[in-house]
């Protein structure tokens, strides 16, 4: 309806004040679960925020992306202010070692040959992207090779992976 008044008069009015809602938060990672050295891609959408801080990163715009490399589990809080209620959502991002390379198995055929005689190495590592036996290089991850050393010879096998580095005794 509608409501006469003089200048100064003071005229009771009903109506029905509804709070203001929070902010809506989405708040997500391409993945949430990374190995060391690793990143992932945190992504979040608000609407009614007036402030948007993720703690770690400081103040970021109401809707976008950053790239994380967090060097062990890490939670992202995302923190969302607006004219009513602040919003609030956070995301763990687990951060996995990585893990060490390792000799399985390395081994010959037989100890001990006579002269100009042959035996087999065989050798098994997990890990590794780099392996290598002492008088003979770089080789495969696992597998074999053919040894005709002219004197007693001690190998050493080498392997090497993001994690480190291990020998053979």
């Amino acid at each position: 309806g509608s409501v006469s008044a003089k200048a100064g008069q003071r005229v009771p009015v009903g109506a029905a004040l509804t709070p203001i809602p929070p902010p809506t938060v989405n708040f997500s990672a391409s993945s949430l679960s990374i190995q060391e050295g690793q990143s992932t891609e945190l992504k979040w959408d608000t609407q009614g925020a007036t402030a948007v801080n993720i703690e770690g990163l400081g103040s970021v715009p109401p809707s976008g992306s950053r790239q994380v490399s967090p060097k062990s589990t890490t939670t992202y809080t995302l923190m969302a202010t607006g004219e009513g209620q602040p919003s609030q959502k956070a995301l763990t991002i687990t951060v996995a070692a990585i893990p060490k390379p390792a000799i399985a198995s390395f081994s010959a055929a037989a100890t001990t040959i006579q002269k100009g005689g042959k035996t087999r190495l065989e050798w098994s590592t997990q890990n590794a992207n780099d392996v290598s036996i002492d008088g003979i290089g770089k080789v495969e991850a696992r597998g074999s090779r053919e040894v005709s050393p002219s004197d007693t010879t001690t190998y050493r096998l080498t392997a090497r992976g993001p994690g480190g580095s291990v020998d053979s005794q």
